[in-house]
């Protein structure tokens, strides 16, 4: 009798375990957050497929987890097929999305599979400037977009570019890496951002310029842009250019704030030299630099990058009275200080 029982319980001991192992190793079985956690980890085509395994695994691709974030960097091979399914997803999904990453990655020398692209970056925009409201957006290495495409389809794509940013009421940080927007339509871009309170703002090759047009360009954003227009701005990270140069001169124009002694946010100013000649700028002053330290009582600069190839004068374009320099990346030929 208890050789029966025994053998009785250990087939039901044995039948249980088989039952829960292979319950547990179903794969559609997996719960939210393990799945949530694998879906972190691929490339969104690759979510696309997954999501294609199992009802439960489609689920959760639609978890606003996995929407959180999105990076809009498109293969040639999805440049190839007639409907992008990360697109068709995106249309799905738009109004989940907080944090936002737009790269050209120059994948093809094709120019019709280019133009694919801006037409894909274009109703990209279109459908977060309907469906989204952002905290964060970085557009990168538009350029070499921009060295192909023709005037019209430049335009459309600036275009598309402003209204998704005026139609942004959430937003906090925005950067732009080598993107070489005309200086006009740069300008626009940025006007379009002082309607937000933006926090962090980074612009490094944002715009080309041609100082044939320094005249133009210094009449244009006169009066215009100041960085008393960003109240809300903690760092600002920018190449030193005709904007940056503007954006800080301009200040003396905010009379009221001066007047009322209204102190701004801003903290962390990091500039890069880049590669601009220093004859075609004037050049803050340490008037500029004293009003700066009046409105933004904690403001730190960092200079980064700053080479001089033996030119003294460069040191004196950069350093002035005033300027609260708490970092300094400088360069003399093949040797670099930093302090």
């Amino acid at each position: 009798m208890t050789d029966k029982w025994d053998s009785e319980t250990a087939q039901s001991i044995t039948s249980n375990g088989k039952e829960k192992c292979e319950k547990e190793g179903q794969w559609s079985e997996l719960p939210s957050p393990p799945l949530e956690n694998i879906y972190s980890f691929l490339r969104r085509a690759d979510q696309v497929n997954m999501s294609l395994v199992c009802q439960k695994w489609s689920k959760e691709f639609g978890s606003p987890s996995v929407w959180k974030t999105f990076r809009f960097y498109l293969t040639e091979s999805q440049l190839l097929t007639v409907t992008c399914p990360v697109m068709k997803s995106l249309r799905k999904y738009s109004s989940m999305l907080q944090h936002v990453e737009i790269y050209y990655n120059a994948v093809t020398s094709n120019r019709k599979l280019i133009y694919t692209w801006c037409r894909y970056f274009i109703e990209f925009l279109q459908i977060l400037t309907s469906n989204s409201q952002l905290i964060s957006v970085e557009f990168g290495d538009l350029f070499h977009c921009f060295g192909v495409i023709d005037t019209p389809k430049y335009n459309d794509m600036c275009r598309a570019t402003a209204e998704f940013l005026g139609s942004q009421r959430h937003l906090k940080r925005a950067e732009f890496h080598n993107c070489s927007f005309e200086f006009n339509e740069g300008v626009e871009l940025l006007r379009k951002l002082t309607e937000h309170s933006l926090t962090h703002l980074v612009l490094r090759g944002f715009v080309v310029w041609d100082p044939l047009d320094r005249g133009e360009d210094a009449n244009f954003l006169e009066h215009s842009l100041k960085l008393a227009d960003f109240p809300s701005l903690s760092t600002f990270e920018t190449d030193y250019s005709l904007i940056f140069e503007n954006l800080v001169a301009n200040q003396s124009t905010d009379i009221q704030a001066i007047l009322s002694c209204q102190t701004r946010v801003l903290s962390k100013l990091i500039l890069y030299y880049g590669y601009i000649e220093i004859e075609d700028f004037r050049g803050l002053t340490s008037t500029d630099w004293r009003l700066m330290n009046k409105l933004y009582p904690d403001l730190q600069v960092e200079l980064i990058d700053i080479k001089d190839y033996g030119r003294p004068s460069v040191m004196d374009f950069f350093i002035v009275p005033n300027m609260p320099i708490s970092r300094l990346k400088y360069s003399i030929g093949r040797i670099e200080i930093a302090v």
